[in-house]
């Protein structure tokens, strides 16, 4: 990590805040703080308003339990004005574009696609499936991060798939 740090310090061209966003996301996945802190304040020069550096570096101090570093966060994101928009995925059936946004119910079919979710949940249970925890940044209790790993690994990948499968009758044919 202190290598690509340097790396990009020392660089000939001065470094896009896209490249000391990757820095960013690599300290993440090494759970380095410290060079993480350093290198968002790089970003915040160069794009004080980016929202995704924010949450990174808020999911960095979720994953090693600074909770009064999240809030503050969060705090200085809404003094200036920022907020997050909801996590969303989308697939194209039929020339027809669906959309999932993170706790909208509103999609037609949205109850057979959570029972459908529903089942493959039971199914990877039952072959011993494990969710990343890690994933869930939150200060909750390890039950509810299991639920909440859950809805984020699938809620907002697997409806397409689901999708697709109810519109092609192999799942829920009634």
């Amino acid at each position: 990590m202190d290598e690509a740090y340097n790396f990009i310090s020392n660089m000939k061209i001065k470094p896009t805040a896209s490249v000391r966003s990757t820095l960013l996301r690599a300290c993440r996945i090494h759970k380095n703080t410290i060079l993480a802190e350093e290198g968002v304040k790089k970003i915040f020069e160069l794009e004080p308003r980016s929202m995704g550096s924010h949450v990174i570096l808020s999911n960095i101090y979720s994953a090693s339990g600074r909770w009064n570093e999240v809030g503050h966060l969060w705090k200085l994101m809404r003094n200036k004005g920022m907020k997050k928009e909801p996590a969303y995925s989308w697939i194209e059936v039929k020339n027809k574009l669906h959309i999932f946004v993170a706790n909208d119910k509103s999609h037609p079919s949205y109850d057979r696609i959570i029972d459908a979710l529903n089942v493959y949940s039971e199914q990877m249970r039952h072959q011993r499936y494990v969710s990343n925890m890690e994933d869930a940044f939150q200060d909750i209790q390890e039950e509810q991060k299991r639920d909440v790993t859950w809805n984020n690994n699938t809620c907002y990948e697997e409806p397409t798939n689901v999708l697709t499968a109810i519109q092609q009758k192999k799942l829920f044919q009634r």
